[in-house]
């Protein structure tokens, strides 16, 4: 971490087109970069050296004319390893605004770290429109550097081909972009992801450890049958293979009363409705772990369960 604080503001007072702003202490002159203005370095305390060691922070010393706020400050005092690095005078801010500024107010983010053997990262994807924040803590001897790095390469901030990847702990999976995040479940042993998409199409991810353990009575199929909604939706189960597992697939269709209403009210402004159930179960004896996607699909999806069950990962 570069720095004591990171900071997102959606705008400076009097921004001018040169990049310079006036404060309280004197005037910054900021970097243009990538559609926003950076002003780094921007003290906010005096320096806690020499009588100032172990006092309660003093203010800031005010400066004459335009104060160079391009370049990075100093890091804190750390370790890297076992060699201590940083410098004591490193109380500044990092500050961004949009350029041009907003006609009207934006969200501010304001960002403190909690220290620590830590790296991180933070980067707005205007593909998307996302903003990504990733951090790696380690202690010790722990490679932070070198799993930051690795981590930080790997990340998509948006879809690939049409499809989002979401991960969750060692839960991974690719969604059809068109589905939105609904719910999440993290408990001991057991991830759930919740999707839906307008028409009234669900999908759910799930995995449960220990899967020796926990399938100890059932067969795939009939964890699909009793632990899923297969029977729920009167599902027929057939023998099949994922990712080199044995599975279980499962289809059918709503019968409930309730889960028909269900189904109307979620596809409201649609001309269908996702009346069919499919489902897939598998054990991956490799990690010894339990899989299970279900979907709630229209007549114009199919074909969507096999694809979503190929992008999950499992070893």
């Amino acid at each position: 971490m570069r720095e004591l604080a990171w900071i997102v503001l959606a705008a400076l007072p009097a921004l001018s087109q040169s990049g310079v702003v006036q404060t309280e202490s004197g005037a910054l002159r900021g970097a243009l970069s990538g559609g926003a203005w950076s002003y780094r370095k921007i003290p906010y305390a005096a320096p806690p050296v020499g009588e100032l060691r172990w006092t309660p922070p003093q203010p800031a010393a005010s400066w004459q004319g335009e104060r160079d706020a391009s370049a990075w400050g100093p890091l804190c005092p750390q370790l890297d390893g076992d060699t201590a690095v940083g410098e004591e005078d490193c109380l500044h801010l990092n500050v961004w605004t949009p350029a041009p500024p907003p006609a009207s107010p934006a969200p501010v983010m304001f960002w403190i770290h909690g220290g620590g053997h830590a790296q991180g990262k933070m980067w707005f994807c205007r593909t998307c429109g996302r903003s990504v924040i990733a951090q790696v803590v380690g202690q010790g001897k722990d490679n932070v550097a070198g799993i930051a790095s690795a981590l930080f390469s790997s990340i998509s901030d948006h879809s690939a081909d049409g499809w989002n990847t979401w991960a969750l702990y060692d839960l991974v999976a690719a969604v059809p972009e068109s589905f939105r995040l609904r719910a999440q479940k993290l408990m001991s042993g057991y991830l759930r992801l919740e999707f839906d998409r307008r028409g009234g199409e669900r999908l759910t991810i799930e995995r449960w450890g220990l899967a020796n353990v926990t399938r100890r009575k059932f067969t795939v199929a009939e964890w699909l049958q009793t632990m899923c909604e297969g029977s729920r939706h009167g599902a027929r189960t057939s023998a099949a293979s994922v990712h080199g597992h044995d599975a279980a697939l499962g289809a059918g269709r709503l019968r409930s009363l309730a889960a028909w209403a269900g189904a109307l009210r979620d596809a409201m402004g649609s001309r269908s409705v996702a009346s069919i159930y499919e489902g897939c179960v598998w054990e991956c004896t490799e990690n010894n772990k339990l899989y299970a996607v279900q979907l709630w699909r229209t007549r114009k999806s199919e074909g969507l369960l096999d694809e979503v069950v190929a992008r999950c990962e499992c070893h």
